[in-house]
């Protein structure tokens, strides 16, 4: 718990991260694109042109573009599960550009990401 504001249940400390991202959603066989609003050890705050709504429960992949690299790998994928919807926004040429809580299933790949980006 956030010793600092003790409404907040996380676990670990956000950092604001505007990061491009690569979502898998096992449940359509797809990838969206998205990007990063915050990132910490257990979970992130993503925004992402998602084609079906997402919900609390709901597992997908996200790869997480640490480095200027232009392709982010397949191995690259860490598994998260949807704990929140924040929003739901659609866009002028019809996209739907949602924004997720996720928390990581696995911390440890992410920790040491985070440490190095930071």
């Amino acid at each position: 718990m956030n010793t600092e504001n003790p409404s907040d249940r996380r676990e670990h400390v956000r950092v604001d991260m505007n990061r491009p991202c690569k979502v898998f959603l096992p449940a359509t066989s797809r990838y969206c694109p998205g990007r990063t609003r915050n990132v910490s050890e257990g979970g992130a705050l993503v925004e992402l042109d998602a084609p079906r709504d997402l919900k609390p429960g709901d597992v997908l992949e996200l790869g997480i573009a640490w480095t200027n690299r232009a392709i982010l790998p397949a191995d690259a994928l860490v598994e998260a599960k949807v704990v929140r919807t924040v929003s739901a926004v659609i866009l002028p040429d019809g996209t739907t550009r949602r924004t997720v809580g996720v928390r990581f299933d696995q911390v440890e790949p992410i920790a040491a990401e985070l440490l190095q980006a930071a």
